[in-house]
């Protein structure tokens, strides 16, 4: 009976060469030294970035005017001038957890309805009493109120836990009075008294 010794034997070394030489053409088996099929290269993010959830945004409460508030000047001014641009701007320039506004004590109330989970009736109160503040431009021209903002409010007195202002928005009857305070890194508007009438902070 023949072998698989006597077999190879018959076939010559010419056969075996090139039998030899037909194996190593061959492509390897998977798992061997190739990249397996379908899967992403290096790009500097995981494999998985592509399915992860985006962050859920998170309401900023009290404060979020950032660099237009890291100093009190600054953020008076910027204050003035979102009223005058958008109400809903002026509102990151509030401190809504203190809020006077001629005399009343709107950030308490505002911080009792979120106690009391009344987020929705907070909210609608803040908008409507930026759109308030906001009023001081009704009724004049462009150039009026360009000049307004140009005048700017003027510093009283400025300490790091206080500052106070006046504006003086034209036609009204008196200047504003704008007391600002630090909350963190922003100075925020503590209270505004509108009208001769007022009762702004005490010295």
């Amino acid at each position: 009976m023949e072998t698989p010794v006597d077999r190879a034997a018959s076939i010559g070394p010419l056969a075996l060469v090139a039998t030899l030489a037909a194996a190593c053409d061959r492509p390897p088996p998977a798992g061997h030294g190739q990249e397996p099929a379908g899967e992403a290269r290096a790009t500097g993010s995981p494999p998985h970035a592509a399915g992860m959830k985006p962050m859920r945004k998170i309401e900023v409460l009290v404060g979020g005017c950032r660099d237009d508030c890291g100093e009190p000047r600054l953020a008076a001014a910027r204050f003035i001038d979102a009223t005058a641009r958008d109400p809903a701007a002026a509102v990151p320039f509030l401190d809504t957890t203190s809020l006077m506004l001629d005399g009343v004590a709107l950030g308490a109330r505002w911080a009792d309805q979120w106690k009391e989970t009344r987020a929705a009736t907070r909210k609608d109160e803040i908008a409507r009493t930026a759109a308030d503040l906001a009023g001081w431009t009704t009724g004049l021209g462009a150039e009026q109120v360009k000049a307004a903002l140009t005048a700017g409010p003027r510093p009283l007195k400025v300490w790091t836990t206080e500052a106070r202002f006046e504006f003086d928005p034209p036609g009204a009857a008196a200047p504003w009075r704008i007391v600002l305070r630090p909350r963190g890194l922003e100075w925020l508007v503590v209270e505004v008294v509108r009208s001769a009438g007022g009762s702004p902070a005490r010295d």
